[in-house]
């Protein structure tokens, strides 16, 4: 099912790891959090989002813009912050990483104890290279996640290893092209949603064009969704980030 807005925002998710999860953590917020909204409608549990560049400041800002350009529905986004991030829902405005002054995953984690399904929600403008690792070591934490993931043209090995670094766990099961990212000479998108769910016994091929009709939308509505074609299965390999 899609959970979130009808373009960017907006991700596809099976609908048995929201209902199994009881968490969820949320890295990238900007000013879209309807994702969070429709995740919490079906499934009522605690909510940790984090993202150091928003603020109640900041979001009226953007929202006295946005008004003034004619926006009128963002005109509410102050009091949709403050009546969803309250309680069991928390907004921390930290910025996820190694470094000094950041928070790393094992924190993330830490404030999460006691929490076994997890569904991961990622969107980090590129960060998630950085996290990808510590994602993995603590996979078996995990019920689901949906990433964007940037600059896939650059970091195709990588992220390759890292897909098969989580197979242990998990099978992909949906993927989208994010159309506001170009498309590489060599064919290889440069921004790219990706889902994955539990295994849950034998993976199966599927038999989907994608986009799936029905469930996905061009990220940037003005311009058409982008077609993802599959080479032919390569033989299984070792991942570097295998436990």
């Amino acid at each position: 099912m899609r959970l979130g807005g009808d373009h960017d925002g907006g991700y596809v998710v099976c609908r048995r790891s929201v209902l199994e999860s009881d968490a969820l953590l949320s890295l990238g917020l900007s000013f879209d959090w309807t994702f969070e909204e429709a995740f919490v409608a079906r499934n009522d549990i605690d909510v940790h989002v984090y993202d150091h560049t928003v603020s109640m400041r900041r979001i009226a800002r953007f929202s006295a813009k946005q008004l003034l350009r004619g926006a009128i529905g963002d005109a509410l986004l102050p009091l949709r912050y403050e009546r969803f991030f309250r309680g069991r829902r928390r907004h921390f405005e930290e910025r996820i990483g190694d470094a000094a002054g950041c928070i790393d995953v094992e924190g993330l984690l830490a404030r999460l104890v006691g929490r076994e399904r997890i569904f991961l929600k990622m969107d980090i403008e590129g960060a998630e290279h950085r996290v990808f690792p510590h994602i993995v070591r603590h996979a078996e934490r995990f019920s689901g996640i949906a990433v964007e993931v940037h600059d896939l043209d650059l970091h195709l090995a990588r992220v390759d290893d890292i897909v098969l670094a989580l197979r242990e766990h998990f099978d992909v099961v949906h993927a989208h092209v994010n159309n506001w990212g170009d498309v590489s000479p060599s064919g290889t998108p440069v921004v790219v949603e990706l889902t994955f769910d539990r295994r849950r016994g034998e993976s199966l091929a599927s038999t989907h064009a994608y986009p799936v009709d029905g469930l996905d939308r061009p990220n940037d509505p003005r311009l058409p969704d982008v077609a993802i074609s599959f080479d032919a299965v390569q033989p299984p390999r070792a991942s570097r980030f295998a436990r």
